[in-house]
């Protein structure tokens, strides 16, 4: 079996992975609402890794208006051409995901 370091993966691509991984578990949470990471996760957050998607725009776009919906932005912010760069990264939606809560972070940090 492959590991991650065999994929030669970046601090950045262990991120993202790290990221789809929690997201599966949480698709997955258990009626007392535990979460298990499982091997299966893992594989499936490594497959993805490695044949990336293409990114739809309105995907992109609706995970970037529900998770910054409650974060003051600067009116020169254009979601819709955040929206159209991250497509053109190929960014996967826990990708974005992980940016959206990146952005939060700091837009706290900033605040206090």
């Amino acid at each position: 079996a492959e590991t991650l370091c065999d994929l030669e993966v970046t601090g950045a691509d262990i991120e993202g992975i790290c990221r789809d991984v929690f997201s599966f578990a949480i698709q997955s949470t258990e009626e007392d609402n535990s979460i298990t990471i499982t091997s299966d996760m893992w594989t499936r957050a490594l497959t993805n890794w490695k044949q990336p998607s293409s990114s739809n725009y309105e995907d992109v776009k609706a995970i970037l208006t529900s998770h910054l919906s409650h974060v003051p932005m600067d009116k020169t912010v254009q979601l819709s051409q955040l929206a159209e760069t991250l497509c053109d990264l190929g960014v996967t939606g826990a990708d974005v995901e992980g940016i959206c809560r990146d952005v939060f972070s700091q837009s706290t940090e900033e605040d206090n």
